[in-house]
């Protein structure tokens, strides 16, 4: 069957799916994303699909001339700042890009669906002959789907982890939070303290009172180094039911961007707060506050 290849179709199919698997990427690696640099990637692997899909490529080249395309969209979208994490972010885009790429040409072919939509593989470039409002159901559906796969897999993951709630207070007024007990929390302030890290407008009526101290806490992600406001609340509680039981107040630092996309929890606790709270629990005098 002779199959026409329109290149706009296939320069958005492209682009579509690449945009899904940099952000699949992003999400498995809990890393916060600029739209723009996200889409200018995508769109370096998609013009590279449409210029290598009418060449003829030896098999060694064109896997050669993938891995470095990938490699520059990892540069584009993610802009690591060390070699480290250049190679972290390249392993897992390549294996998201095998995986489900994989996964969805077992869907595309079985029971001949992909002959049924006209669908074309060359040089590792899929082409599918879909009108754009299919590709973008198509696309769409895709993108569902993951969603709710990485919101279940986050799940998961935040059962198998200690959550605590948590009061924190300052001065007559007190906010509540769900602290997520992370072992990759390693910040401390300059006095030694631990620091747990919120959303800024979760603490917002703290951060209204008068006579409010903020310091800084200096940090290092994969994105690399900065500096965080911090401030030292009165005190904080464990909720127990209706107990409220005191421990070592810790640095509150402020972050302006979302910490968990599925709000499962709203604070990452330092690495030893499960230590801390063991301890707290164990050699809590009967008469513990309550509310």
């Amino acid at each position: 069957m002779e199959i026409n290849i329109y290149i706009d179709v296939l320069f958005l199919t492209n682009y579509l799916f690449d945009s899904l698997l940099l952000w699949v990427t992003g999400r498995l690696l809990r890393t916060g994303l600029n739209p723009i640099y996200l889409l200018s990637a995508a769109a370096i692997g998609a013009l590279y699909a449409v210029l290598s899909f009418f060449m003829k490529i030896p098999l060694w080249l064109s896997l050669s001339l993938r891995l470095m395309v990938a490699c520059l969209m990892v540069m584009v979208a993610y802009r690591p700042r060390s070699l480290r994490i250049f190679c972290r972010f390249s392993a897992v885009f390549l294996v998201s890009s095998l995986t489900t790429g994989g996964s969805f040409l077992c869907l595309i072919y079985a029971g001949g669906i992909g002959a049924r939509l006209g669908s074309v593989l060359y040089n590792g470039n899929l082409y599918i002959n879909l009108p754009a409002y299919g590709i973008l159901a198509l696309f769409l559906s895709c993108f569902f789907l993951l969603r709710g796969l990485l919101s279940v897999s986050g799940r998961i993951r935040a059962t198998g982890h200690n959550i605590v709630p948590l009061r924190i207070c300052l001065g007559k007024r007190s906010v509540r939070l769900r602290g997520f007990c992370d072992s990759g929390n390693l910040l401390k302030g300059q006095d030694g303290r631990g620091v747990m890290i919120t959303e800024e407008r979760l603490v917002k009526p703290l951060l209204m009172q008068e006579g409010l101290w903020l310091t800084t806490v200096n940090y290092q992600t994969l994105q690399g180094k900065g500096r965080l406001r911090a401030f030292l609340p009165d005190a904080m509680y464990l909720e127990k039911g209706r107990a409220l039981i005191p421990v070592t107040p810790l640095y509150v630092g402020l972050s302006s961007e979302p910490l968990d996309l599925y709000q499962h929890w709203d604070a990452v606790l330092p690495h030893n707060f499960e230590e801390v709270k063991n301890y707290e629990i164990q050699n809590q005098d009967p008469a513990a506050k309550a509310m």
